[in-house]
């Protein structure tokens, strides 16, 4: 178990989960869901196709930090699950 990382991973999973202003549970429905995942994964995801309130009223500045943010700690776990 220790050369799996499974502290290591659950941790960066973690990380990777707090990333996203809301949790994915409190979506209401599929097409806000959508939205949640293309708002942080693909900042240049034109902002017609966003339809939460939430997430529309963050500025383009604040979403590409977030989407580096994501970037960069998806990038954790995937190293760490990689090997596996």
């Amino acid at each position: 178990m220790k050369t799996a990382n499974l502290p290591q991973i659950a941790d960066a999973f973690e990380q990777v989960e707090q990333i996203y202003l809301f949790s994915y549970s409190e979506c209401e429905n599929e097409k806000e869901l959508c939205s949640l995942g293309n708002f942080i994964e693909n900042p240049r995801q034109k902002r017609k196709y966003i339809s939460s309130e939430k997430l529309l009223a963050i500025s383009e500045e604040q979403r590409q930090t977030y989407s580096k943010n994501f970037i960069a700690k998806l990038k954790i776990l995937d190293d760490l699950v990689t090997p596996l």
